[in-house]
């Protein structure tokens, strides 16, 4: 396969976190074959810098910049242009992938900026989860008083009305 950036260039077989992945040398970018990416994010392997981790993280939610959206890169298996699109919609990482669906395109450095992201996020949920637990067992325990609340109101309207109709003798 070409390079879809570089065009002349063929893509050289790597392993990367047990993926065999297909990167320009020129360029240093990623093609990933359709499922690729999620089995690399997954994998949490690889370390990455401060400097890195901080840059990736700064460009969340920064949408897409103009020259991405005018970048022409052509799938390397169908030659269908790919669509620049914002890896899960607001990380700032722009990926571009083929419209059938055969892969992805990352650019230098945005594989890794991917697994940053990723993982940032599952340490921060992680970190937030016990404080979610309690919230959510402060609602269960809210919600479990008032339930019972009116079951007892219930119960004692239920009581009121039987002994009222008994009096009225509407029961034997």
């Amino acid at each position: 396969m070409k390079c879809p950036r570089c065009s002349n260039q063929t893509l050289m077989n790597e392993t990367y976190e047990g993926v065999t992945l297909d990167r320009c040398l020129s360029c240093l970018g990623t093609w990933l074959d359709d499922g690729e990416l999620i089995e690399i994010i997954e994998t949490e392997e690889k370390e990455f810098g401060i400097s890195l981790t901080k840059e990736t993280l700064q460009k969340s939610f920064s949408g897409i910049p103009e020259s991405e959206k005018q970048d022409d890169l052509a799938c390397p298996k169908c030659n269908k242009q790919m669509r620049a699109l914002n890896y899960v919609y607001s990380s700032g990482v722009i990926v571009d992938r083929c419209p059938d669906n055969h892969g992805v395109w990352l650019d230098v450095e945005e594989l890794e900026k991917v697994q940053i992201y990723k993982e940032q996020w599952s340490k921060k949920t992680a970190e937030r989860k016990e404080e979610l637990d309690k919230v959510i067992e402060n609602i269960e325990s809210e919600h479990n008083k008032k339930l019972e609340q009116l079951d007892e109101e219930i119960a004692s309207q239920y009581l009121f009305g039987s002994a009222i109709k008994k009096v009225l003798g509407l029961f034997d």
